[in-house]
């Protein structure tokens, strides 16, 4: 496609030569000659700031979109005689700050369990099933999973671990918060060694420099 400076100059000679070189002698001559002249130095005019501005095309802003559109928590969980966890939440930062959200809200979601520091197994949101025990609340004003309510409840955690804690597959790994304590499961037997008290708090730790406080005011 021509460019738009190249255009201006076409028309800027053909308007220049039809009237300042048309037929007619004398006034007429004159006349078209200095109209010719006069479109001339418009046009060309029109020519420069077209160089100036490149070929005339406006060039596409960039889109303006958040590189950090997801938070990523990290969280680590301490039960008895040696048994432990540490996972990885990630979730829409739009949600941040919105209250209790739950499973059906988390974007990537994994928890790894050990004994000793020796590694027991692993879950994550992608091994979910319509079979699989799944109950997740996180309060993303506090940044802490609610505990020692009911397991299936708002207060509870179901991660691949039912009530029983016996159904996290075999091999497999899984985590129970209710209203007896909270412990897990490891190749589908509940491992009642590691049980803890039900109210022992489960924070997580947001990305670093994040708050409620510093999404309230970037959003002002």
């Amino acid at each position: 496609m021509p460019s738009l400076r190249s255009a201006i100059r076409r028309a800027t000679l053909g308007l220049g030569l039809g009237l300042g070189l048309g037929p007619g002698r004398g006034l007429a001559l004159g006349l078209g000659l200095g109209l010719g002249l006069g479109a001339l130095s418009c046009l060309s005019s029109l020519a420069a700031a077209a160089d100036q501005a490149g070929d005339g095309a406006v060039a596409p802003r960039p889109a303006t979109s958040r590189a950090d559109a997801m938070a990523e928590f990290t969280f680590t969980w301490t039960g008895s005689n040696g048994y432990s966890l540490s996972g990885v939440l990630v979730i829409d930062r739009r949600l941040l700050c919105t209250g209790v959200i739950t499973g059906d809200q988390v974007s990537a979601f994994e928890i790894r369990g050990f004994l000793d520091g020796a590694s027991l197994g692993t879950w994550s949101l992608e091994d979910l099933t319509p079979a699989t025990s799944w109950n997740l609340n996180f309060d993303t004003v506090e940044f802490l999973f609610p505990t020692g309510g009911d397991d299936w409840g708002p207060e509870g955690q179901q991660w691949n671990a039912s009530g029983a804690v016996d159904d996290c597959g075999k091999p497999g790994f899984g985590f129970n918060s209710g209203n007896a304590g909270q412990d897990v499961c490891v190749d589908d037997v509940f491992r009642r060694a590691s049980t803890i008290d039900r109210y022992t708090p489960l924070p997580a730790i947001p990305p670093e420099g994040l708050s409620c406080e510093m999404e309230m005011s970037a959003v002002r």
